[in-house]
């Protein structure tokens, strides 16, 4: 019970724009409950969303010590280090496919970017395709469209860009980058 109040005081403070007293209220939880896994998997994810990446990589990896399945870490870690470790960025990706995430837009969609940015475009096309068909969230249309585009696609990139920015929800950020991956393509 404890435990499912710490997260919903850490949920409501990150909500409301303060991460760094949700970060807080999870490393205070963690200190009287280092086996709470479920927390250290938000306290990472609440890290990463700060760009602290290396206590979001030691949290995650914590978790991936008592549970090496866990989707959400192995996921979140992908992302979290393709910069600094494409290689071991691969494996966590695939991981986290192969356990659970077929189902999963998001999973699909780290896995197909990761695919595609070291060069295996058609194979992370697949995947990038399959993730955007219901899903709401713009940022795995960004990645469709830039996979698009490393594949030669610009027609169907201008055509995924272009109903982005007709939807009503989209996050701003991603509007600001599919207008500028359109300009760029317009250039061409």
């Amino acid at each position: 019970a404890r435990s499912q109040l710490a997260l919903k005081l850490a949920a409501s403070l990150n909500s409301g724009g303060s991460k760094k007293m949700a970060v807080r209220t999870l490393e205070d939880w963690l200190q009287s409950d280092r086996a709470d896994m479920h927390a250290r998997l938000v306290l990472a994810a609440t890290y990463q969303s700060l760009d602290r990446k290396s206590e979001a990589e030691q949290h995650y990896k914590m978790v991936l010590e008592e549970d090496p399945d866990n989707m959400m870490a192995l996921n979140n870690l992908a992302i979290l280090i393709y910069d600094t470790d494409s290689k071991a960025a691969l494996t966590y990706a695939k991981k986290a496919y192969e356990n659970g995430g077929r189902a999963n837009a998001f999973v699909a969609d780290t896995l197909g970017w990761v695919l595609a940015r070291q060069g295996k475009v058609e194979q992370g096309l697949k995947l990038l395709r399959n993730a955007a068909v219901d899903s709401r969230n713009s940022e795995i249309k960004i990645h469709l469209a830039r996979a698009l585009i490393m594949a030669g696609e610009k027609d169907e990139a201008k055509s995924v860009l272009g109903s982005l920015l007709k939807e009503r929800d989209a996050q701003l950020q991603s509007k600001r980058e599919a207008n500028r991956l359109l300009g760029s393509l317009q250039d061409k």
